[in-house]
This record gives structure tokens, C-alpha cells and sequence, in this order.
């Protein structure tokens, strides 16, 4: 199960996918995309992107005052 992180901390997220793309230090959605069980999402830009976990190799989060 993907943790919900606590959102007073500004929290970012770092994708890896499995073909070796990345997504890196990205703003996570203030709501849920789909089903946190099955997807990753988060702002790429000004767009909501969804990604299936099944394409994630690992991703991490990351916490901060910025």
C-alpha cells in the first residue's frame, strides 16, 4: 500500500519507472487520482499525471519547507 503522506509537510515524489524514465521531486496531488492501491499521481507541469504500478520500478518521497 502507497503511505498518504501528511501534506503540512510539503511532500514530493520521485517516480522510476521500469523502462528507465523518471519523474523527479514532484508535487503530489491534494487528492486522490484513482486508486492509491493501483496508481501513482502526481503534477507534471499543470497536469495530473496518473501512473499504474505496475509500470513503477520504486519511487520515494521526499519532505521539505519549500
Amino acid at each position: 500500500m502507497i503511505k498518504e503522506p501528511n501534506f503540512l509537510e510539503n511532500p514530493k515524489i520521485s517516480v522510476f519507472l521500469r523502462d528507465g524514465r523518471s519523474f523527479l521531486n514532484k508535487d503530489i496531488t491534494s487528492k486522490p487520482f484513482g486508486d492509491y492501491e493501483q496508481m501513482i499521481a502526481f503534477w507534471d507541469g499543470d497536469k495530473v499525471v496518473g501512473i499504474p504500478l505496475a509500470l513503477v520500478d520504486h519511487y520515494e518521497f521526499s519532505f521539505g519547507n519549500a
